[in-house]
């Protein structure tokens, strides 16, 4: 990471890292998730709070079982969801990471879902009043695109600090039913 300019190699490793949208985080500045369980930072429209989640597809609710998806595929490693138009939870393996919130799959995105590398962050528009497909905000955070290569803490999350600046950490993968990232 380059801070002024210094090169830094250190890798932050907090729990509380965002798996959502830029507009569901952004409601969140200084928020952190420390249970490994629910280690990802959402907005919970019906309490008008931020709130932390697990991943969705680690508790998909059928006919009164819940059901634990997991991928065990190597071309398809990466755990994702999206829900479809009638608002029922998907759960598929996928290629790289898509990341979305819960909040904008569920109830201002059901039936859309990112398949493309290069923009894979549902996110919601306000202002134009619409989904659409990001980059990750750590490909392109003031011209630094950071990255994780440790097989250790391969996943790269973001949230926004209390000042309401960019955070990129590199975090362990949660495995249900693990006490730890």
């Amino acid at each position: 990471w380059k801070l002024g300019d210094v090169m830094v190699r250190v890798v932050l490793c907090a729990v509380g890292a965002a798996l959502g949208s830029l507009y569901a985080i952004k409601k969140c500045p200084g928020e952190t998730c420390s249970k490994p369980a629910f280690p990802f930072l959402d907005w919970d429209h019906d309490k008008g709070a931020c709130t932390c989640r697990a991943h969705p597809c680690h508790r998909d609710e059928r006919d009164g079982t819940v059901v634990t998806h997991s991928c065990t595929d190597s071309e398809l490693p990466h755990l994702s969801f999206f829900y479809n138009e009638q608002g029922d939870l998907q759960c598929d393996c996928t290629k790289f990471e898509q990341f979305a919130s819960e909040h904008i799959s569920k109830d201002l995105c059901p039936g859309h879902r990112c398949t493309d590398a290069a923009f894979p962050l549902l996110d919601w528009d306000e202002e134009k009043g619409e989904c659409i497909c990001r980059t990750h905000p750590c490909h392109n955070d003031d011209g630094v695109r950071h990255s994780c290569e440790s097989e250790d803490k391969p996943h790269l999350r973001y949230r926004y600090d209390d000042s309401d600046k960019l955070v990129c950490e590199c975090v362990k993968g949660y495995k249900p039913g693990h006490d730890e990232f």
